[in-house]
């Protein structure tokens, strides 16, 4: 009987963490073979580094001895996807440790992270792992008094077979005998050392497709050799590391950084600020804060006259939940309009140069330059982008004035089906005079017919607090009833028959005083924004989820809400499936 087992891979839990989606690349592929079928797929619970049992027939090493080093890891896994063959792929910190000719590997299929080691011997250049090695637990079930029960998780090299499954023949993977069951480290001349598993395996696709490797390091639910029912789904094919030498650069001694604001669009478009930190230092400029993460990063640019110049590649830290080097990275961006949507590609740059105003501390580039944080340097995997970049330096005195206006983003009656409507504003970040504001010195009242709303932990469980009229621009609660995503805010409504919803924004200045938007208000009965056509010309459309998320590329079956906006500057909302 094939193992069903339950998939849990929260992050800080379970052994095996699945990467970002933005970072791990889950791409499900078919290269024209016959492909597991769906009994095959990956529905393993891993254990958590944390559960640190004790059993006689499991050695698992959860701490190394010896001389332990920081590697940079690139790595390419594959696990088989509802349709095909899946990989991911990307670049980790990872770690070696060395005890004379002893060697640990930490997390040796590496694009999973279980933070426990397999031990290696090292031979000359050579470093040879022999499996099996016991690695972490997995879930087998529950037993009568509903106890988890966790078996052993082993790694072992695992090698592909084409065998037959209830009449159909198919791809699998299973251990050689054991004196096959090893892999091979190369240490090469420059000090990396790569995974040499005896057959080439492909990072590449071929026409189009992933190819499935002949051989790869897996998990396994037991040592049994031969047994297409041992491999537990995920495999490393590729594995390199490289030293770890990158630090994040900082401001020079001596020097303190002042204010500056971004504006430009994002991705989808839309207008986009941020404030960040600059300071001047002879001919080098130096901006900081471009990333929450990594507030104290800076990166460095050169002064040549009325020029300013920023290199790709700068690095600003490394992510850990999602295991990433982030970097800054300039590109080009291309819009790509469709016919309901548009947004922005990008393909990476060498670098980006500013037109320098030195008198108003401003900095400009060409349409179609931005500005990436992301993760690689080899690939576009953005955390954060700034499209169109203006940069200004901001003085607290330019800064205290009221924010601009919220708009509405979206609005959606309460629905008795589903027990909630929402109402989205966009809140700009912004004062009257186009200087960029603190978002935490930031925060808005919400009105229904003319009443300030106070939101209350009985209503909005998810909240920390009791009770919300202030509401912090940044403010959103665990279960994103209460939703921010830059200067989109979308809460979630509970009430029918509103006449009117509104919203008003706040900054507090740095003069101490409270500077205040107008109140912004809509009526959802005299404001058209409705199922009703509306006989004027559409000037754009935007779709979101039924929880009031923007969706940029909506997916064939998707039920979504459509908001179109007319040329007269009204809008309509429309529940479709695309």
């Amino acid at each position: 009987m094939r193992k069903i087992f339950t998939l849990a891979l929260a992050a800080t839990a379970i052994a095996a963490c699945a990467q970002s989606p933005s970072l791990a690349q889950k791409v499900a592929v078919s290269n024209g073979q016959a492909q597991p079928t769906a009994e095959a797929q990956p529905n393993v619970k891993f254990a958590s580094h944390l559960q640190r049992m004790s059993r006689a027939d499991a050695e698992i090493i959860y701490e190394a001895p010896g001389a332990e080093i920081i590697y940079k890891e690139y790595a390419f896994g594959f696990y088989p996807g509802w349709w095909g063959m899946s990989v991911q792929n990307g670049t980790f910190l990872n770690r070696i440790a060395w005890d004379g000719d002893v060697v640990y590997f930490r997390d040796i299929v590496s694009t999973y992270e279980i933070e426990t080691y397999v031990r290696g011997t090292r031979q000359g250049d050579q470093i040879k792992v022999q499996f099996p090695q016991a690695v972490g637990y997995y879930g087998n079930g529950y037993d009568e008094d509903g106890n988890q029960i966790w078996e052993v998780l082993y790694a072992n090299k695992v090698v592909q077979i084409t065998y037959e499954l209830d009449g159909e023949e198919t791809i699998g993977y299973v251990i050689p005998e054991d004196e096959d069951n090893y892999v091979i480290y190369n240490i090469l001349a420059d000090g990396t050392i790569e995974l040499d598993l005896g057959v080439e395996v492909s990072s590449e696709p071929v026409d189009g497709y992933y190819v499935w490797p002949t051989a790869m390091i897996g998990f396994t639910f037991d040592n049994n050799v031969g047994d297409p029912e041992s491999w537990a789904y995920y495999g490393t094919g590729i594995a390199k590391y490289g030293a770890f030498d990158e630090a994040p650069l900082s401001l020079p001694d001596g020097l303190t950084s002042q204010r500056y604001g971004i504006t430009c669009l994002d991705a989808n478009g839309e207008s986009k600020a941020r404030m960040i930190e600059g300071a001047i230092d002879g001919e080098k400029l130096y901006l900081g804060h471009l990333y929450d993460n990594f507030a104290s990063a800076y990166i460095e640019g050169t002064i040549d006259g009325d020029k300013v110049t920023f290199k790709s590649g700068q690095y600003l830290g490394y992510m850990a939940d999602t295991r990433s080097f982030i970097y800054f990275m300039a590109a080009d961006a291309d819009l790509i309009e469709t016919e309901y949507y548009s947004y922005y590609n990008f393909s990476l740059a060498d670098e980006i140069t500013f037109d320098y105003d030195t008198e108003a501390q401003t900095l400009t580039c060409a349409d179609g330059r931005a500005m990436l944080v992301n993760a690689e340097k080899d690939r576009v995997y953005y955390w954060s982008e700034f499209i169109n970049p203006t940069i200004k330096h901001q003085s607290d005195e330019q800064m205290d004035a009221a924010p601009k206006n919220p708009t509405l983003s979206s609005y959606f009656a309460y629905e008795p089906d589903w027990g909630y409507g929402w109402v989205a504003w966009d809140i700009p970040a912004e004062n009257v005079n186009g200087y960029v504001l603190d978002p935490t010195r930031m925060y808005y009242h919400l009105t229904i017919n003319g009443e300030v709303m106070t939101l209350y932990n009985d209503e909005y469980p998810g909240m920390d607090v009791d009770e919300l009229t202030d509401i912090p621009y940044l403010y959103y609660d665990a279960y994103y009833w209460i939703y921010v995503y830059g200067t989109y805010h979308q809460i979630y409504t509970f009430y029918q028959g509103e006449e009117s919803v509104g919203i008003q924004s706040f900054f507090q200045g740095y003069d101490g005083n409270v500077y205040a938007s107008d109140i912004v208000t809509y009526a959802p009965s005299t404001d058209k924004i409705s199922d009703i056509e509306n006989e004027a010309e559409v000037v754009s459309e935007s779709y979101y989820d039924l929880q009031g998320r923007r969706v940029v590329n909506p997916a064939a079956g998707s039920l979504l809400i459509r908001v179109a906006t007319y040329a007269d500057g009204t809008t309509s909302a429309t529940k479709i499936v695309k």
